[in-house]
């Protein structure tokens, strides 16, 4: 372990499976997209609703750091050369932390998606009355019209 660590730089080498440059990558990219979409536009779609929940008083909303921003940027195109085995990467201890936060925000990122898809297969459903009780009552006036058309014979 000891010739995996630059002492001088605070740099650790590490190796990383594809199957977790699968994971990682996906978030880096997340983050820098974010970045980038700030960059343009001046907001992230990610930013915390500051107007509609005011943090309460006294709140630290921090600062922004180019040179934290500058390393994420660096180790998303270090990952940008995906391999069939994985590869080793040097890492300083803010790309680390920018790879478990991005880690952690993908995961957050696609629980997200994975609601918003729930929440509009519910409405799709509730527009096309495919729940339980609609079904329910669909095939009771199903039973109905022969019923009906019986009673009209006679």
């Amino acid at each position: 372990m000891a010739r995996n660590v630059d002492k001088g730089n605070h740099v650790v080498r590490l190796r990383l499976s594809a199957a977790q440059i699968k994971l990682l990558a996906p978030g880096i990219k997340l983050l820098v997209e974010s970045y980038e979409i700030r960059q343009r536009s001046g907001t992230s779609p990610f930013t915390y609703p500051f107007r509609i929940y005011p943090p309460p008083p006294g709140f630290d909303r921090g600062t922004f750091n180019q040179s934290c921003m500058d390393k994420t940027l660096n180790l998303c195109e270090t990952l940008k050369a995906q391999s069939q085995n994985g590869r080793w990467v040097k890492v300083d201890a803010i790309e680390l932390r920018a790879a478990i936060f991005a880690i952690r925000a993908y995961i957050e990122f696609v629980r997200h998606l994975r609601r918003q898809h729930r929440l509009k297969d519910r409405e799709f459903k509730a527009g096309l009355r495919i729940d339980n009780r609609s079904i329910a009552l669909l095939k009771t006036k199903s039973h109905r019209v022969p019923l009906a058309s019986r009673l009209c014979e006679v």
